[in-house]
């Protein structure tokens, strides 16, 4: 497995890849698309990366720095295939995501994730990589599900 920046050729890849997940509806796949070709353009900011295994992409990251802050980033999106997940491929998205941002002067990373159940194993996958709870936004994206706010401090 390698991870490497992504590229516009790439979009193909991940849009089926999400949208095979069920998990994201046609807003959000739309929306990802969207912010995808504005990074790839030069109109939009952050970065993408993605894993990929024999010619195939099994995971994606996007981060993108935080609006009106110092040094502080948003990992607005980790994706990892089902059928690779616990191999590290998340793990190794996220150092890369971390090198970068390290570089470009960020000095927090922050994720936001979904406080239901279904999201679970992903909170647990955050805490495992250094991320701590910080906040969380009681009812946020529905009526009982809960916006959970983690933070990884990027310099000490």
């Amino acid at each position: 497995m390698i991870v490497r920046p992504t590229v516009a050729d790439d979009k193909s890849s991940i849009m089926q890849m999400l949208s095979a997940s069920g998990q994201f509806d046609e807003d959000a796949l739309a929306f990802v698309a969207g912010t995808f070709d504005a990074c790839m353009s030069g109109e939009g900011t952050g970065q993408w990366f993605s894993a990929e295994e024999e010619g195939h992409i099994i995971g994606v990251a996007y981060v993108n720095p935080e609006p009106v802050t110092i040094g502080t980033w948003n990992l607005l999106l980790l994706w990892v295939d089902p059928k690779t997940q616990g191999k590290g491929v998340g793990r190794e998205l996220v150092n890369n995501v971390r090198t970068y941002c390290t570089d470009h002067g960020a000095r927090l990373l922050i994720v936001e994730t979904s406080g239901s159940d279904t999201f679970q194993p992903a909170r647990a996958f955050y805490r495992r990589i250094g991320f701590t709870e910080e906040a969380r936004v009681r009812n946020f994206f529905a009526d009982g599900d809960d916006k959970v706010i983690c933070t990884m401090p990027l310099r000490h």
